[in-house]
C-alpha cells in the first residue's frame, strides 16, 4: 500500500478535474500559438485534411494538451496526493533497466498487433448495435486524424511527429497514469489491481474501443516497469518507444502500414512470430523484475 493524502475517492476527483480543466486550458493556449502563426486560416483548415496550415495547428493543439494537460495534471495530482512528483522525477532508474524497457517495447509490438487484430473482429450483440456504430464512427475519426498526422514527406515532419506522437504523450500520459492514477489506486488496493485498473482507464479515455485490449496490455506493462523500478522513467521510454516504432514505419513505408484495418494471414510462422513475441517479452520482465528487485 502506498500512502497519500486524502481518500482515495478525493484524489480521484482532483485528479480528473485537473485532467479536464488543463486539456481545455492547454487546447486553448494551443488553439492562441496557432493563431499567431498561421492567423485564422490556420483554424479554418483544420476542416480541410489537406491544407498544410490546418494540419500544423492541429499538431501545435494536440502537442499543447498532451504536455499541458495531461502532464501538468499529473504533476499537480501527484503534488495534492502528497505523492512527491519532483522526487518522482529525479528517479530515472538505471542505464540497464530504461534499456530492458525499451527491449520489452519492441519485442511487444508483434504481441499486441495481434491482440489488436483480435480485439478489432469482436461484435457487440445485435441489441447493442447502436454502440457498435458509435465505436466504429469513433475508430474512423481517430484513424482518420491519425493518418493526417502521419503524412511524412520531408524528415522534419519526421522529426515532429516524434515529438507529438511518442515523447510528449510518453511523457504526459505515464506522469498521469502511472505516476498519479496507479499509485493513488495502490493507497487502497493490491498493485497488482491498481495496475490493471490504471491501465484499463488509459485505454479507456483514448475512446478508440477497437483497440481496447492491446493498449490496455501496453498500460498494464508499463504500470509493471514503474512498480518494479520505482521510477516512471522505463515506462515512459517504453512508451515512446511504442508510439515512435509506429511513427517510424509509417515515415518509411507509408501511413497506410500503420492502419489498424489490415487482416493477417493467419500461418504457422505468423502465429511462431507472435509467440516468440510473448515468450521473448515475458522474459525481458522477468529480467526486468529480478534485476529490480535485487
Amino acid at each position: 500500500m502506498i500512502e497519500v493524502r486524502g481518500s482515495l475517492a478525493r484524489n480521484l476527483f482532483l485528479g480528473f478535474a485537473l485532467l479536464i480543466g488543463l486539456i481545455i486550458i492547454s487546447s486553448l493556449v494551443g488553439v492562441a500559438i496557432t493563431l499567431i502563426f498561421y492567423g485564422m486560416d490556420g483554424l479554418a483548415g483544420m476542416t480541410n485534411p489537406d491544407d498544410p496550415k490546418g494540419l500544423a495547428g492541429m499538431k501545435i493543439i494536440q502537442m499543447a494538451y498532451g504536455l499541458g494537460g495531461f502532464g501538468f495534471a499529473g504533476i499537480l495530482a501527484m503534488k495534492m496526493a502528497h505523492l512527491q512528483p519532483f522526487n518522482t522525477l529525479k528517479k530515472t532508474g538505471s542505464s540497464p533497466a530504461l534499456m530492458i524497457a525499451g527491449f520489452i517495447a519492441l519485442t511487444a509490438l508483434p504481441l499486441i498487433s495481434f491482440t489488436g487484430y483480435l480485439n478489432s473482429q469482436l461484435v457487440l450483440p445485435d441489441f447493442l448495435s447502436g454502440l457498435q456504430d458509435w465505436i466504429e464512427a469513433r475508430e474512423e475519426v481517430s484513424q482518420g486524424l491519425i493518418l493526417q498526422f502521419l503524412q511524412q514527406s520531408e524528415p522534419i515532419d519526421l522529426v515532429i511527429n516524434l515529438i507529438m506522437i511518442a515523447i510528449i504523450p510518453a511523457i504526459g500520459e505515464e506522469l498521469f497514469f502511472r505516476g498519479f492514477l496507479q499509485r493513488v489506486f495502490q493507497s487502497r488496493y493490491s498493485a497488482h489491481v491498481s495496475i490493471w485498473l490504471a491501465a484499463a482507464i488509459f485505454s479507456a479515455i483514448h475512446l478508440q474501443f477497437l483497440g481496447f485490449v492491446p493498449r490496455m496490455l501496453l498500460g498494464a506493462i508499463f504500470g509493471y516497469l514503474v512498480f518494479w523500478s520505482g521510477s516512471v522513467w522505463p515506462a515512459i521510454v517504453a512508451h515512446a518507444i511504442n508510439n515512435g516504432t509506429a511513427v517510424v514505419i509509417s515515415y518509411v513505408y507509408g501511413p497506410e502500414m500503420v492502419e489498424r484495418d489490415f487482416e493477417p494471414e493467419i500461418s504457422f510462422f505468423f502465429l511462431g512470430g507472435v509467440t516468440l513475441s510473448l515468450v521473448l517479452t515475458i522474459g525481458l520482465l522477468y529480467l526486468y523484475k529480478k534485476r529490480e528487485a535485487s
